[in-house]
């Protein structure tokens, strides 16, 4: 279970705001130390001021790859979709993520 705060900001779109995710994996298989697994979760998107879009829940869904780097510190490399709420529907779309995790 991974817990995720990220903010999004496009001033094209007047999009201003901060994403809370709640994201489950599974891992499905193994290619040499890869480890590709299946993610579902929900995320809450809160409009920040001067953003013209209202604030709403969402629900996740996708895949990522895990490569370990060392011992305790992996990439990550996810692809999601992403579907909230009629009031959030223009935030509704696909996310592509690249990180870095740490196990403790």
């Amino acid at each position: 279970v991974t817990a995720e705060a990220d903010h999004n900001y496009r001033q094209k779109s007047a999009t201003n705001a901060d994403r809370y995710s709640l994201i489950g994996s599974y891992d499905v298989a193994s290619f040499g130390s890869a480890d590709v697994a299946i993610k579902g979760g929900v995320g809450y998107l809160s409009q920040r001021s001067g953003s013209t879009l209202p604030s709403g829940y969402g629900f996740i869904a996708g895949a990522g790859v895990s490569v370990p780097v060392t011992q305790k510190v992996a990439a990550t490399f996810d692809y999601r979709y992403d579907a909230g709420q009629t009031r959030v529907r223009a935030q509704n779309g696909n996310q592509v993520l690249v990180g870095v995790k740490y196990s403790f």
